[in-house]
């Protein structure tokens, strides 16, 4: 996740107008090389898909605040980032055996 951030910013994914825009293209510079690491590691298309959606979805979900005025942009990001954690969490704990738990 720290390689697909460091290169999505070296790549200026992270150089747009937009909050709702910096937010998943964040979240999906962290997925792409989670997935290909966790495919690497011969977890199942799957569950790698689930830990990605885990990634993406705080991001999507958060929007709706932004444009209502009930969070500032720098909220956005800093619970898009908080959120991700527990999200994941709750994927490895519902696929335990996937995980290893």
């Amino acid at each position: 996740m720290l390689v697909g951030m460091a290169l999505g910013a070296f790549l200026g994914f992270y150089d747009v107008a937009r909050t709702e825009l910096l937010a998943l293209s964040m979240a999906l510079s962290m997925s792409a090389p989670m997935v290909g690491w966790m495919r690497l590691r011969r977890h199942s298309w799957r569950a790698s898909n689930e830990m990605a959606a885990a990634m993406i979805v705080p991001a999507i979900a958060l929007c709706p605040l932004l444009w209502w005025g009930l969070i500032s942009d720098d909220t956005l990001i800093g619970l898009q980032h908080v959120l991700m954690l527990p999200a994941m969490l709750a994927v490895m704990v519902y696929r335990r055996t996937d995980f290893g738990l």
